[in-house]
C-alpha cells in the first residue's frame, strides 16, 4: 500500500510540473513530439492507403506505369489551376465567399488526382518504381505548394469530404510524406541528384506548430457542431409527425424534377429558432421513371441509390439525421410549401446539377451551417453546392458564411432565371406567384 502511493505521489508531482510549465514551453514540447512524426512514413506504405486492386493490374500489366505517369502529371496541372483560381479569389489573411464552383472544382480535381496517386502508389508497391516515387513527391509538394499556405483552403480539405472520398487530414499526411527522412533517403539514393533530399527540421517544427494551430481551430469548430447538434437534436425530438396528403398530391401535381422547395413547418418546435419565414429547404430529384426519362438513372451517382429511388426516395433533403432521400409522405410534413424552378438549364447542366444531389445523400449534418466546409450539409447548403450556377445570398454569422431559407426565396425574386411555380398553403393553391403576392405571403 505504501508503495501503490509513492507511486501516485510520484505521478501527481509529475502532473504538477508540466501543468506549472509555461503555455510556449508545452507547445514547443508539442512540436518537437509532432516534429519527429514524419519518421513513421515509407516510399512504400506512401500517403495512399491500400491500393491491393491496382497493384494487381499493375503487376499484370492491365495498366502501364507510363500512362499512370503521364495522367498523374496532367492531373497535377488541372488541379494547380484549379487551386490557383481559388486561392486567388481571397489570399490568405482575406475574408470572402469562395462560389460553389469553386469549392466543387476544387474537390472535383483533388479526387481525380487522389485517383492517379493510388495508381502511382500501387506502381511503388508492385515494383518499387522510382520514377512512381518521384511523381508521388511531385504531387505532395504540389498539395503542399497549392493548399497549405492558405489556412482557410488547408483547414478546409484537412477536415475532408465524404463526397469526393476526401479522408480527413489528407495535408497532414501529404506533407509528412513529404518530410519523411526515410522518403528522403530513398530520394537520395534511387532519384536524381538534384532532387531535395532532406527537409529541415525547422520546416518540420513549423509544420508541427501550424498542425497545433489547425487543432486548436478545428476544436472550435467542433465544440460549436457539437453543441449546436445537442440543442437541434433535443429540441428537434418534440416536433410532431404531421401527414399532409392534400399537400402531397398537389406537390406531386407540380414539380418536376430538379425543382426546389421551401417548407415553412409551424408545428415543428425547431422551426422556431430559424430567422426568417420558412424554416427548410430541399430538392425534387424525380420518380424512378423520371429519371430513366431523363437518362439520369445511369449516372454514376444516381447508381448506388437506384434501390431507395425505386422506393420512392424522391425528395432530397438534409435533415438532423444526415442527408437523403425521402418519400413524398415523410416530405410533406409542412403547412406551407413554395416550390421554385432554375430555368435555362441545358441536358448537360441538368445531368451535373444531379450528380452533385445525389453525390451527397449520406452526408453529415452541419449543425455550423458553414456553407464553405462541405464536410457537412444543412438544407441550404446542399441547395448553394448542387445549384452552383446561381449566385445565391448569404450571410457572414458567427465567423461562418450562411444561407437561411428566405435567402434563397429573395435571390429567386432577383435573378430571372429562377421561376416561382407553385404557392401552397392549408386554404392556398396559387400557380406561378408574383413577388408582391410571395412577399405577403411571407409577411413582408
Amino acid at each position: 500500500m505504501e508503495l501503490k502511493s509513492s507511486r501516485q505521489g510520484g505521478v501527481s508531482h509529475v502532473v504538477r510540473r508540466a501543468v506549472s510549465l509555461p503555455v510556449p514551453l508545452l507547445l514547443l514540447a508539442a512540436a518537437a513530439v509532432m516534429a519527429f512524426l514524419p519518421a513513421c512514413m515509407t516510399p512504400r506504405k506512401g500517403f495512399i492507403g491500400e491500393t491491393r486492386l491496382w497493384e494487381h493490374k499493375i503487376r499484370s500489366g492491365e495498366v502501364a506505369v507510363d500512362t499512370v505517369l503521364r495522367q498523374a502529371a496532367y492531373g497535377r496541372e488541372e488541379l494547380e489551376r484549379e487551386a490557383l483560381r481559388l486561392g486567388a479569389q481571397f489570399p490568405a489573411g482575406h475574408a470572402g465567399v469562395f462560389t460553389a464552383t469553386s469549392i466543387n472544382g476544387l474537390y472535383g480535381n483533388l479526387q481525380r488526382q487522389m485517383q492517379r496517386d493510388s495508381l502511382l502508389q500501387a506502381a511503388v508497391r508492385a515494383g518499387r518504381d522510382s520514377r512512381a516515387v518521384a511523381s508521388l513527391l511531385e504531387s505532395a509538394g504540389h498539395y503542399d505548394r497549392l493548399l497549405r499556405p492558405n489556412p482557410r483552403l488547408r483547414r478546409m480539405v484537412n477536415r475532408g469530404n465524404q463526397a469526393y472520398g476526401i479522408p480527413r487530414g489528407f495535408l497532414d499526411k501529404t506533407h509528412r510524406y513529404l518530410l519523411s527522412p526515410r522518403v528522403r533517403q530513398y530520394a537520395k539514393e534511387h532519384l536524381a541528384e538534384d532532387f531535395p533530399h532532406s527537409a529541415s527540421r525547422g520546416a518540420l517544427v513549423c509544420y508541427a506548430f501550424d498542425r497545433e494551430g489547425d487543432r486548436a481551430n478545428e476544436a472550435g469548430y467542433d465544440m460549436v457542431n457539437w453543441f449546436s447538434g445537442l440543442f437541434g437534436n433535443s429540441v428537434g425530438t418534440f416536433n410532431p409527425e404531421v401527414r399532409r396528403p392534400r399537400e402531397q398530391a398537389l406537390l406531386q401535381k407540380h414539380v418536376r424534377p430538379l425543382d426546389i422547395l421551401l417548407v415553412k413547418s409551424p408545428t415543428h418546435i425547431t422551426d422556431k429558432f430559424i430567422p426568417g419565414f420558412f424554416g427548410h429547404a430541399a430538392i425534387y430529384t424525380g420518380t424512378r421513371e423520371e429519371l430513366e426519362a431523363a437518362g439520369w438513372w445511369s449516372l454514376p451517382e444516381v447508381v448506388p441509390f437506384r434501390g431507395v429511388s425505386a422506393a420512392g426516395g424522391a425528395y432530397a433533403e438534409a435533415l438532423r439525421s444526415g442527408v437523403r432521400l425521402s418519400t413524398p409522405e415523410d416530405f410533406t410534413d409542412g403547412d406551407f410549401f413554395l416550390v421554385l424552378r432554375v430555368t435555362g438549364l441545358s441536358p448537360a447542366e441538368k445531368a451535373a446539377t444531379t450528380g452533385r444531389i445525389f453525390r451527397y445523400i449520406t452526408q453529415k449534418y452541419d449543425f455550423n451551417f458553414d456553407i464553405q466546409s462541405p464536410d457537412r450539409l444543412y438544407c441550404t447548403e446542399l441547395i448553394f453546392l448542387a445549384f452552383e450556377m446561381i449566385r445565391w445570398r448569404s450571410h457572414h454569422l458567427w465567423n461562418r458564411e450562411t444561407i437561411s431559407p428566405d435567402e434563397l426565396v429573395w435571390t429567386a425574386l432577383e435573378n430571372g432565371r429562377i421561376e416561382p411555380v407553385v404557392l401552397i398553403g392549408p386554404e392556398t393553391e396559387v400557380l406561378s406567384p408574383s413577388p408582391e403576392r410571395i412577399r405577403e405571403f411571407m409577411g413582408q
